[in-house]
C-alpha cells in the first residue's frame, strides 16, 4: 500500500510537471466517492482537478463495456477499460489485482495496457522517490 501511494505521488508529480497526461472520467469520480475513508476520499477527489482530459463516454463505449462485462470484468472495471480504449491512452492504472490479472490474461482482448502504478513508476523512472 505504501509503495502504491508513493508511486501514485511520483506519477502525479510527472503530470504536474507536464511530463504525463492524466485522463479521468466520471467513472473515476464515482469510484473515488465510494471510498469509506473520508480523508482518503476527499484527497483523491481533490486530485481530479489535475486531470489533463476528462473522458465522456461515446455510444460505442457502452457497447464495449458490455462486451467486457460478458468477458468477466466487474461493471466499473469494464467501464474504466472501455473509456481508456475510447481515449486511446497508453495505459490504464489500477491497484485492483483482480482487474489487473484479468487484463493481463487478455480476457476481453484489452486494446490498451493495464498496469499497476508501482510497475509503471519503475518503467518511467528509477522507482518511487
Amino acid at each position: 500500500m505504501k509503495a502504491e501511494a508513493e508511486a501514485i505521488e511520483a506519477l502525479m508529480i510527472r503530470v504536474l510537471q507536464g511530463k504525463a497526461e492524466w485522463v479521468a472520467s466520471r467513472a473515476v469520480a464515482v469510484e473515488i466517492g465510494r471510498n469509506s475513508e473520508e480523508k482518503a476520499r476527499e484527497d483523491a477527489l481533490a486530485l481530479l482537478q489535475y486531470t489533463t482530459r476528462f473522458a465522456v463516454p461515446e455510444k460505442a463505449t457502452f457497447a464495449r463495456t458490455l462486451e467486457l462485462v460478458h468477458a468477466g470484468y466487474a461493471d466499473m472495471d469494464a467501464l474504466h477499460l472501455a473509456l481508456a480504449e475510447q481515449e486511446n491512452v497508453d495505459f490504464l492504472l489500477t491497484t485492483d489485482d483482480r482487474f489487473l490479472n484479468r487484463a493481463r490474461r487478455g480476457e476481453g482482448s484489452p486494446r490498451i495496457r493495464v498496469i499497476n502504478p508501482v510497475e509503471l513508476t519503475y518503467e518511467v523512472s528509477d522507482g518511487p522517490h
